[in-house]
C-alpha cells in the first residue's frame, strides 16, 4: 500500500521481508550478508535464535544417538555377562554333583591338607626346639671355656706365687748367707702382675 507520499509504510515492508526472510531461514537457517544487510534488529535476533535453535536440536540428536549406542553396546555387554555366568551357575552346578558324588572325597582331601599343615608346624616347632638347644649348648661352651681359662689363670698366679714364695724362703737361707739378689726378681716379678 503507499501512503498520502506515495511510500510504502515500513511495517508493510518489514513485514513482507520478514516473510521472505523466514522462508529463507526455515530452509537454510542461514542468511546471506545482502540478507542481513537488510534485516532489522528484530529480524536478525530471530534468525540467530532459529540457527541457535537448529544447533541446539543438532546437538541433542547427535547425544542421543551416541547415547544409544552407549546403550546397545551396554546391552550386548550384559548379554555377554549372562551368557558367562549360566556357564558358570551350571559348572558350579556340576561341581557341587561331583562333590556329593565322591563320597566325601573333598572332606578326605581338606583333612589331609590339615594333617599335612599339622605336621609341618609341628616339624617347624622341632627346629625350633632344636636351635635353641644348640644355641643353649653354644652359650655353655663359651662359660664353660671362659672358666677354663679362669682357672687356668688362677693356676699360673698360684704357680708364680709358689714360685715367688718358694725364692723367698731360699732367700732368706741366701741372706743369711748375704745374697739378696733373687729377693729383688720376685718384688719385681710381683709389681708386673699388680
Amino acid at each position: 500500500m503507499v501512503d498520502g507520499y506515495g511510500l510504502m509504510p515500513s511495517h508493510t515492508s518489514n513485514s513482507n521481508n520478514m516473510s521472505s526472510n523466514s522462508s529463507v531461514c526455515s530452509v537454510e537457517f542461514e542468511a546471506t550478508e545482502e540478507q542481513k544487510a537488510t534485516m532489522t534488529k528484530k529480524e536478525l535476533r530471530m534468525l540467530k535464535n532459529r540457527e541457535s535453535a537448529a544447533r541446539s536440536r543438532k546437538r541433542k540428536r547427535d547425544m542421543m544417538e551416541q547415547l544409544e549406542g552407549e546403550v546397545q553396546a551396554l546391552r550386548n555387554h550384559n548379554r555377554a555377562l549372562k551368557a558367562r555366568l549360566d556357564v558358570y551357575v551350571a559348572t558350579y552346578g556340576e561341581l557341587q554333583q561331583q562333590q556329593q558324588g565322591d563320597g566325601g572325597r573333598a572332606r578326605e582331601q581338606q583333612q589331609e591338607r590339615e594333617v599335612q599343615l599339622q605336621q609341618q608346624h609341628e616339624q617347624q616347632l622341632r627346629q625350633e626346639q632344636q636351635m635353641r638347644q644348640v644355641q643353649q649348648q653354644q652359650q655353655q661352651r663359651q662359660q664353660q671355656d671362659y672358666e677354663q681359662q679362669q682357672r687356668l689363670r688362677r693356676q699360673e698366679e698360684e704357680e708364680e706365687e709358689e714360685e715367688c714364695r718358694r725364692r723367698e724362703g731360699g732367700r732368706e737361707e741366701v741372706d743369711s748367707l748375704g745374697t739378696s739378689s733373687d729377693e729383688d726378681d720376685c718384688e719385681d716379678e710381683d709389681e708386673q702382675e699388680d
